[in-house]
């Protein structure tokens, strides 16, 4: 977006795609399929969608309430059991924890790293739609649980999301060591320490850090409840967020009306 040099530094000011999405999006078509959705925002917009095959095939609940294009396509992605980012070449991709390994890293040059001792397995799945009622799948410990909103979500989807998360088990981590910029979000690494101990994670969160030398801190934290909708909320409008907040106050007021005229 923006240019500047001088004889010792030059300055890009850049702006992510996604941008393109904080953009009010209504549906009016009920029985969409996720596919269906996704295709619909990125044509809308003019982004290219880098493989639809990705997605869920899961028919979604028509919401009630208006949401930017941005907050239905992380929506989708989370029945799709995935992330949704603007990839190198600009165009929209699914990242999912697929269990395939990508990388292969050592700890040689390493300068801090935590592994957990314990696997993180997903037992239990809780779901908040725009329904009062939660959808609840299996049973587990908080430690075990997921917990999501997820207005596009119904029984069905919901059961499809717990099949593929319940198959996922692995060791939390965080590492900061000599930077590699192969290293990227999602990638699933197989880590070899220098006990010769070898764990198998996703990388959930990456930085990569310039002063005097590339440092790259990568992480994989198991936090026992992943509220998915917060990432998007925070990364959204906000204003849209606190107004559905309102919408669900104003709900529990006329509820609650209704039930001093009853009594």
């Amino acid at each position: 977006d923006k240019y500047e040099a001088d004889d010792y530094k030059i300055k890009l000011e850049c702006y992510d795609i996604m941008m393109k999405f904080e953009k009010n999006i209504a549906i009016s078509t009920d029985n969409l399929s996720v596919r269906q959705l996704v295709t619909s925002i990125a044509s809308s917009l003019g982004v290219e969608i880098e493989d639809i095959s990705k997605w869920s095939q899961d028919i979604i609940n028509k919401p009630t309430k208006n949401y930017t294009a941005r907050e239905l396509l992380g929506y989708c992605a989370g029945i799709s059991c995935g992330n949704a980012i603007i990839n190198k070449q600009g165009k929209v991709d699914l990242i999912k924890v697929n269990g395939d390994i990508q990388q292969t890293v050592s700890t040689d040059n390493w300068f801090s790293k935590k592994i957990s001792d314990t696997f993180f397995k997903v037992r239990k799945l809780i779901v908040s739609t725009e329904s009062k009622d939660k959808i609840t799948i299996g049973s587990g410990t908080d430690d075990e649980t997921i917990t999501i909103n997820n207005p596009l979500c119904n029984n069905n989807s919901a059961n499809n999301m717990y099949n593929f998360l319940s198959m996922l088990s692995f060791n939390g981590f965080e590492a900061k060591f000599d930077g590699n910029p192969a290293l990227e979000m999602g990638d699933i690494i197989k880590l070899t320490d220098n006990h010769n101990n070898v764990i198998i994670s996703p990388i959930l969160s990456s930085k990569i850090t310039y002063k005097g030398g590339v440092v790259s801190t990568i992480s994989c934290i198991a936090n026992k409840k992943l509220d998915i909708a917060n990432s998007y909320y925070n990364n959204g409008r906000y204003s849209n967020y606190i107004d559905r907040m309102n919408d669900n106050y104003n709900d529990l007021y006329e509820d609650y009306n209704d039930l001093y005229k009853d009594y």
